[in-house]
Order: structure tokens, then sequence, then C-alpha cells
């Protein structure tokens, strides 16, 4: 698994309520997109928004973000383009299910 930030800045036209009405009105897109366990939107305090993503695999995200449709829905959205920021997941703590999981993670990167 890998964890995926995307953060976009919204033009300041756009309000967080506006905002977060398009978030209601396209979240069920993201339903059946190959390799995505989890979205949140975000707003942030700077008046920017984007998402966290969980993905089964980075190539899975990877192929999500390489949409051209994507990219063109969100410069039509928010006059801007996305970053992505990718992270592993080396621990989950999960407080629901009381548990703590170790994740085997790439070390190349070092």
């Amino acid at each position: 698994m890998i964890i995926a930030v995307v953060e976009i800045p919204m033009p300041r036209s756009l309000s967080r309520a506006e905002a977060a009405a398009i978030f209601r009105g396209y979240g069920h897109n993201w339903h059946k997109v190959p390799g995505l366990i989890r979205k949140y939107y975000t707003l942030g305090d700077h008046h920017d928004t984007g998402g966290v993503f969980l993905w089964q695999s980075r190539a899975a995200a990877e192929a999500a973000y390489a949409d051209p449709a994507w990219h063109k829905l969100i410069h039509e959205r928010y006059g801007a383009a996305p970053k992505v920021t990718y992270y592993d997941i080396p621990v989950i703590v999960d407080n629901e299910s009381g548990r703590v999981e170790h994740q085997d993670v790439p070390l190349a990167a070092d």
C-alpha cells in the first residue's frame, strides 16, 4: 500500500462551501477506480484543496493520475495543475481495530 497526497491551489473565487459541493457531486466517480482503497477530500487553511488517497500500489496510483481526463478536469475546475506526492507506509496504527501493522517498504530510496 501507498499513500498519495494531491495538492491543488483553489481559485480565490471558489468558496470552501462550493468546493465541498463539488466533492459531494464528484465523489462517486472514484468508486470503481482500480487499486483505490480510500480517498479523503481535503480543504486546507490556505485556500488549497486536494485529497489523501490510499492505494493498493504505486502503479495503480500512477495509472490514475496519468489519465489526461483527470488533469483536464482539475485544470477546468481549479485553473491549476495538481501536485502529487507519494508516501510508503512502513507502519499502520489502527485504533479502531486495536492493531499495529508493519508493512514491507522498498529501501532503494535511502
